[in-house]
């Protein structure tokens, strides 16, 4: 795996996978999910949910994801979506 997407996703899927892995590791419901909201603060993520998020988003994308270059500790759900977009080849 590298750090660039193969193909195009399109941001709708990337925010579909990421909304996904928030639902899943958090055990949040989707309707209370705004990309607005911070990954830490707002949906009280801890360092073991975080690394959980970014395996679930990694496997789904076949990507990898440097954590300390996304800085989780003030991500918000827009910022996450937005680097893995800009992780897509030209």
């Amino acid at each position: 795996m590298n750090n660039v997407l193969p193909i195009n996703l399109g941001r709708q899927r990337i925010r579909k996978v990421v909304f996904a892995a928030l639902v899943d590791v958090l055990a949040l419901d989707e309707a209370t999910l705004e990309e607005s909201l911070k990954v830490v603060e707002d949906l009280d993520a801890d360092s073991m949910s975080i690394l959980a998020l970014v395996i679930v988003i990694e496997d789904a994308l076949s990507i990898e994801i440097d954590p300390a270059e996304l800085h989780m500790s003030d991500a918000t759900i827009g910022h996450v979506i937005d680097y893995i977009s800009g992780q897509q080849e030209p």
